[in-house]
């Protein structure tokens, strides 16, 4: 073996796993590798014929709710991401990557070094005081912002409970006999870093494992050795996972090559959602382009006073507010479901106004009876005047995010030209880029399928 293939983090792995099911190794069929710019990634050891077992990960390797409890007590009252962030935290790696925790060390200590290219990292520095990298949320999208302070509510909210659970349990003891006593609100307050660090590292790697009752409890997640090494795709073939005991099969449709990388799919995703939970985009998404123009429908909402909250009011009672986005995936490109009743009924005000100051408007109004029956799919549109309204109002709506990605582009152009782009910069850089690009590209095919309609 040559010095560059030497991996004294992944040897330590294996033989862990291997100290767990001393059989592991006979059917391990990947390995683990450093990606310049990316991090590690899962590559296959041998050819690989398609729907093979690959490996499979001891249910006691895992680190979850169940493995976990014995170490903090069944009544830890805490969520499967705060438990699991919360044993990060306590054994982060110092810096040369080993930590001395008998509990899931050999894991920890491969787990990402940090997260500095991800959005939330960013964020929470610059309220930290450290705005080195505030220059890069300044270059967002209005999506990227709005999903990222979701990602940033949710952070804070599990940093409060597991800050809670260490502050109320000073003398529990854990695997590694860290005693809490010595430490005081003020320091785990200073922490957050640290913290950040446990939490996206639950974020962006843990996967579904059922574990109880409900099929859709939030606690059925893990982190699992090996498999959370792989990275996503959505474009290549991706290799599939079974259970109760996590098996790793290669893709159903391809033989692996010794070397291969091997993938594994998160899911359905947009780029925003990639970007702002895991840090990344993929410049061919499965989900589709997306252009994202809420703020740009609220604005025209608010600007019509008091009409514009009882439209707020109204859609918020249909479930019709927000998700208002444009895709380009099925051709031909279009609006979201959710966007066009929102149009069409802005669109109604001027002929319902009248009718708005009685208690119940809709037994008064035609037309916005028309506009329920259209919820209701017991029509198809309101009035050929409002529809046509409508997709008028849309295309000029396409227009603006066509605008406003145009100089979402220059700005972030000339922002990054006053700051020293290297390293993962420069890949953060091209992420933002690909999120205004996406944004403009939608937006005009969007705009090119209503003119296509009407001529």
């Amino acid at each position: 073996m040559q010095d560059d293939d030497v991996d004294p983090a992944w040897d330590n792995l294996v033989s862990w796993l291997e100290s767990i099911d001393p059989q592991l190794k006979e059917g391990l069929h990947v390995h683990s590798k450093r990606i310049p710019g990316v991090g590690r990634g899962l590559f296959a050891t041998k050819d690989v014929p398609p729907n093979t077992a690959m490996f499979k990960v001891p249910k006691s390797a895992h680190m979850n709710i169940e493995t976990l409890a014995p170490l903090y007590g069944v009544k830890h009252g805490l969520s499967a991401t705060q438990l699991i962030s919360l044993h990060l935290f306590l054994h982060k790696p110092d810096e040369g990557r080993c930590t001395t925790a008998l509990n899931f060390g050999a894991y920890i200590s491969i787990l990402p070094e940090d997260f500095a290219s991800h959005p939330l990292t960013w964020l929470i520095k610059s309220s930290s005081g450290d705005h080195s990298d505030a220059f890069l949320l300044d270059c967002l999208t209005p999506a990227a912002v709005r999903a990222l302070s979701q990602v940033a509510g949710r952070f804070q909210e599990d940093r409060k409970a597991v800050l809670d659970f260490m502050e109320h349990h000073p003398d529990i003891a854990f695997s590694t006999r860290i005693s809490l006593s010595s430490l005081n609100r003020s320091i785990l307050e200073r922490s957050i870093l640290r913290y950040l660090w446990a939490w996206l590292n639950v974020n962006t790697r843990c996967v579904y494992l059922r574990l109880c009752p409900s099929q859709s409890d939030p606690d059925n997640l893990t982190l699992c050795p090996v498999l959370d090494l792989a990275n996503h795709t959505s474009a290549a073939a991706h290799a599939t996972k079974t259970t109760p005991i996590p098996t790793f099969f290669s893709p159903p449709t391809l033989t692996l090559k010794g070397g291969d990388e091997v993938y594994l799919r998160y899911g359905s995703h947009s780029n925003t959602t990639l970007f702002t939970e895991y840090g990344f985009v993929e410049q061919t998404c499965e989900f589709g382009g997306q252009a994202d123009i809420q703020d740009i429908l609220e604005i025209m909402i608010q600007k019509e006073g008091s009409l514009g909250e009882w439209i707020k009011a109204t859609l918020e009672s249909n479930n019709y507010w927000g998700g208002w986005t444009l895709h380009d995936t099925p051709s031909p490109a279009h609006p979201s479901y959710r966007l066009l009743p929102a149009l069409r009924l802005l669109n109604l005000t001027s002929t319902v106004s009248s009718v708005l100051q009685s208690d119940d408007p809709f037994s008064n109004s035609p037309d916005l009876q028309a506009w329920q029956d259209t919820l209701l799919g017991n029509r198809d549109i309101v009035s050929d005047i409002n529809e046509e309204q409508t997709w008028q109002q849309l295309r000029e709506i396409c227009s603006l995010a066509v605008k406003r990605a145009e100089e979402g582009i220059n700005k972030l152009q000339e922002t990054c030209q006053r700051h020293t782009i290297t390293g993962w910069r420069h890949y953060a850089r091209e992420s933002v880029m690909m999120l205004w690009e996406e944004e403009r590209r939608v937006a005009e095919a969007v705009q090119e399928s209503i003119d296509n309609a009407v001529n």
